[in-house]
């Protein structure tokens, strides 16, 4: 038999009613029963049970809905409720556990299984609740303890309870609830007590600290430190706590303070740091070096515009509040980095530090990280630069270790596969077999210029060009390049400047560029092509890495297409790096473009969000010189009568190569292994000698050191260099940038045009 325990049974079955009533109540149980939800709702509120057993499937409020209710009741939240009903599926098991219950018995219950759980259930309840008396017992020992006085207010402001310490406090002896505190105010604090009253009963569950006179016992006023706490939306509590002390003697040195503002005043007027003093309200005074650095005015200030969470972004909000939490645990906080937004909606990077003056007031002193942050940025930006041109480096060192070796190898491939096409019928069937060769001898050839170009070893020949007048001329085979699903636009601005730049490289940056738009817009789009004057200022170079100050002639190329991540972005000019899919992109194209334009002096910047398109602009320095007409491709001509070149190279295969592409041109030509063979050569020949056709790079003697030699005797000699290896290497070898100068891989073409050339230029 057991001594007590309040149950509520609802059902709406009378028969099952009357058999758990009297099975509960054999076991010394206090039971009610009901048929509905509704009227278990109602006779929970008149007096909450310690356990209910409930039924699902009723009319009207059904056990799930009232399981429902009774959780978001706060006086019946706590209630164990034990679904006992005919539903045994898991599916009704999962509702009435989400909806709250606590137990699930299925009928046909077992007797001892339903006293067993009932028993758990209320046993549990009734120990909460002891010690939920227990726990009251000592809040309220503590309470009625505290040094400090404790008061409880409901929503219009009238007293429900004073501590005894607050009673002592004040001299009271009894408690007259009829009073309103907000009567009690001194008539000078009463304004600021009501406003931070009205906030801080619009934000439940918030605390707000004041200072305000009440008058004792004796009829003197007492200055009280008051920190209110909304607990309104509280059931347990509702209302507003008020803990409280005395600061008499504290507020008394307040004239001690004052006669020490001028002090501070030439402190805070030093420029040194922001100052600026904080009430809950806001920022109330502030120094010139705080008002400078946030853009405000003091009319500003004056006017209730600034408070430091109004300066801080909203994403940096909750450094600030952490800050003010520790303000308020220790009286200080740690320094801190932040930005604040200025008035213009720029922001500042600050250094902060806080600390409390008072329970209401707090400073902070403010120092602008601009300067420091620009540092750093730019020592950044010089170590990626750094780490860029080191990576660089290496790879230009790999390109230009095989180039020279890849260059020779190719110039034998293209050259004898085009001789071999040129002797063979349209016809013939092995004409195409060679004519593939061919093409693919090409495409490793433009693999190896830009392995070349993006290490920044190409050999460039720079003309003054007008940027439009190369687009325009491009425009017929950017459109085919393109395709019909892919509209071209060109805004070119007049009066465009001139600049330095090898025209071919410069076609290619547009090309490569056209092409990597074309492929971001795979379903079709628009391509923008955009040239104007434009200036480039300190603050520009600062932002972006290779750029520098000055007049730039700008090109952009914009498209329509699928747009980059930040990710993507940082990668896309690393060598090899490349979004396509396999076979589909060598990840040189982006690299090459970067390659030719810090080599032309330029710089590049791209701009992309995924979904919105990309834009690369490409900045080249403006050239005061006229531009120069565009030479035309001079014909693959052969040799004039009599015509004799000194030709010199100590790759056997590729001596012979020339020799033969030159003698089929009608050019006389005499070969050299090495310096010391041509210039016995030139000694030994009694005729003249048009052009001296010589590599680079050559054992014991350089091309450069043969030409002077031979024109020791041969004045008018024209000299024609040619390399398979790296501009770097060609320039350390004195060969200056103006000469007459073929790269290899040669085509029977390529050097019949330069040969040509070269020999028109004589005297």
């Amino acid at each position: 038999m057991r001594d007590g325990g309040d149950i509520l049974i609802v059902d709406d079955q009378p028969a099952n009613l009357e058999v758990l009533s009297q099975l509960l109540a054999r076991e010394g149980y206090r039971v009610r029963a009901v048929t509905s939800g509704e009227r278990a709702l109602e006779a929970a509120r008149l007096r909450p049970p310690d356990c209910m057993l409930l039924d699902i499937a009723m009319p009207g409020m059904d056990g799930i809905a009232t399981c429902e209710a009774f959780r978001k009741d706060p006086c019946l939240v706590r209630v164990p409720i034990i679904f006992l009903t005919a539903f045994d599926d898991p599916g009704h098991k999962v509702l009435a556990f989400k909806a709250g219950g606590r137990d699930y018995i299925s009928k046909p219950f077992q007797v001892e299984e339903v006293l067993a759980r009932v028993g758990a259930h209320v046993d549990l309840a009734m120990m909460h609740v002891e010690r939920a008396r227990a726990l009251e017992s000592r809040f309220r020992a503590l309470v009625e303890n505290s040094s400090d006085g404790i008061a409880l207010t409901d929503s219009s402001g009238m007293l429900t309870y004073v501590s005894p310490s607050g009673k002592r406090m004040l001299g009271l002896d009894a408690l007259l609830f009829s009073t309103n505190v907000t009567t009690s105010w001194h008539p000078e604090d009463a304004p600021a007590m009501r406003e931070n009253r009205e906030w801080m009963l619009r934000h439940p569950g918030e605390s707000l600290t004041s200072e305000c006179r009440i008058r004792d016992a004796k009829g003197e006023w007492r200055w009280l430190e008051i920190v209110s706490t909304n607990l309104l939306n509280d059931p347990a509590v509702n209302g507003v706590i008020n803990n409280f002390r005395d600061v008499t003697e504290r507020r008394r040195t307040l004239d001690d303070l004052r006669a020490s503002e001028s002090r501070f005043r030439a402190l805070t007027d030093s420029g040194v740091a922001g100052i600026a003093i904080a009430e809950p309200r806001g920022i109330v005074e502030a120094n010139e070096a705080f008002l400078a650095m946030v853009g405000y005015t003091r009319e500003d200030l004056l006017n209730g515009a600034l408070s430091p969470a109004a300066l801080t972004p909203p994403e940096l909000l909750r450094a600030n509040d952490a800050a003010l939490e520790e303000v308020r645990a220790r009286g200080f906080a740690t320094p801190w980095e932040t930005d604040y937004v200025k008035k213009d909606g720029s922001r500042v990077p600050c250094l902060v530090g806080v600390s409390a003056i008072d329970a209401s007031r707090t400073i902070y002193f403010v120092i602008d990280l601009s300067q420091r942050k620009q540092i750093e940025s730019a020592l950044e930006r010089s170590e990626n630069q750094l780490r860029q041109a080191q990576k660089m480096e290496a790879v230009g060192r790999l390109a230009g270790g095989v180039a020279h070796d890849f260059n020779n190898l190719l110039s034998v491939i293209l050259s004898y596969s085009s001789i071999a096409v040129e002797t063979l019928r349209p016809e013939d069937p092995l004409r195409g077999d060679l004519e593939e060769i061919v093409i693919a001898g090409g495409r490793a050839a433009e693999l190896t210029t830009q392995l070349l170009a993006f290490s920044r070893q190409q050999v460039l020949q720079p003309t003054v060009i007008d940027l439009n007048d190369a687009i325009s001329n491009m425009g017929k085979m950017l459109e085919r390049l393109l395709g019909e699903d892919v509209e071209l636009r060109t805004v070119l601005a007049p009066g465009l400047s001139a600049v330095l730049a090898d025209r071919g490289q410069t076609e290619q940056i547009i090309m490569n560029l056209a092409v990597n738009a074309r492929d971001a817009m795979a379903n079709g789009g628009k391509l923008t092509i955009e040239t104007t004057n434009i200036d480039l200022d300190e603050s520009y170079v600062q932002r972006h890495l290779g750029a520098k100050p000055g007049r730039h002639v700008m090109l952009a190329v914009s498209d329509s297409g699928a747009g980059m991540d930040k990710a993507t972005q940082a990668q896309i000019f690393d060598p090899f790096f490349t979004t396509k899919e396999v076979g589909k992109g060598t990840g040189l194209g982006l690299a090459t473009v970067l390659g030719i334009v810090q080599q032309s002096g330029g710089s590049i910047d791209v701009y992309s969000e995924p979904g919105l398109g990309t834009t690369f602009k490409v900045f080249f320095p403006v050239c005061e010189q006229s531009v120069e007409p565009a030479v035309d491709v001079v014909p693959a001509k052969g040799g004039r009568e009599g015509e004799t070149i000194l030709l010199v190279e100590d790759e056997a295969k590729v001596r012979v190569l020339v020799q033969s592409i030159l003698t089929r041109r009608r050019y006389r030509v005499l070969a050299a292994a090495s310096p010391t063979e041509a210039l016995a050569l030139s000694a030994g020949f009694d005729g003249k000698i048009h052009l001296l056709l010589t590599d680079v790079v050559m054992p014991g003697m350089n091309g450069r050191q043969l030409a002077e030699e031979v024109r020791k005797t041969r004045a008018d000699l024209q000299v024609l260099y040619m390399s398979g290896y790296t501009a770097n290497v060609v320039l350390e070898r004195g060969i200056a940038s103006g000469s007459a100068f073929v790269q290899k891989p040669i085509t029977p073409d390529t050097l019949s045009r330069a040969v040509r050339s070269a020999l028109d230029l004589g005297p």
